[in-house]
């Protein structure tokens, strides 16, 4: 994907297309709930662009948030934007991009976030992995309205307080 399309897509004002509901899911062996949704850019629905929010039953404070476009050339995604909430694996940054960045790294549990700026060649183009650079939260989240609130601030979603919050995250029994 070009840098430019890449960067209109991540800066435009964007809503998000209904049916905003979760569904269940099992993705390699975890179970989740996954609201997928499109995504309208000035009252027109781009191609292969969308929002995923991803929350996980046995783990009440952890969530995934993403803003995605399909990769024309092939059957994958590149991803613009995550907001990784509790993650349950640790993440280390690659050696290239932001030199603040470069081989920090994130224990499971650690909050950060993946911008695809972060991630750019050296001439200023995407990566295959878009956002293999994080960055640590500067806005502490405590709970999914509130890292709703910040993803929907970073990437410009002006109906974010729509989404539902995930249903029961499951029992401690």
């Amino acid at each position: 994907m070009p840098f430019a399309e890449a960067e209109e897509i991540f800066r435009a004002e964007k809503s998000l297309i209904r049916p905003l509901r979760w569904e269940s899911s099992s993705k390699s062996g975890r179970n989740q709930t996954c609201l997928e949704c499109r995504v309208e850019i000035s009252e027109a629905l781009p191609r292969g662009v969308y929002f995923r929010a991803i929350a996980y039953p046995r783990f009440l404070h952890t969530f995934t948030f993403q803003l995605e476009c399909e990769r024309l050339e092939a059957r994958a995604h590149v991803t613009l934007y995550r907001l990784e909430v509790n993650p349950l694996k640790a993440h280390t940054n690659k050696f290239f991009g932001p030199e603040e960045l470069q081989g920090e790294f994130f224990p499971a549990g650690k909050s950060h976030e993946h911008d695809f700026h972060d991630s750019l060649t050296d001439k200023g183009e995407l990566r295959s992995n878009s956002c293999a650079q994080a960055r640590a939260l500067t806005v502490p989240q405590s709970d999914f309205a509130t890292a709703l609130s910040i993803v929907c601030s970073r990437i410009n979603v002006v109906n974010g307080s729509e989404i539902p919050i995930p249903p029961s995250q499951g029992s401690l029994f």
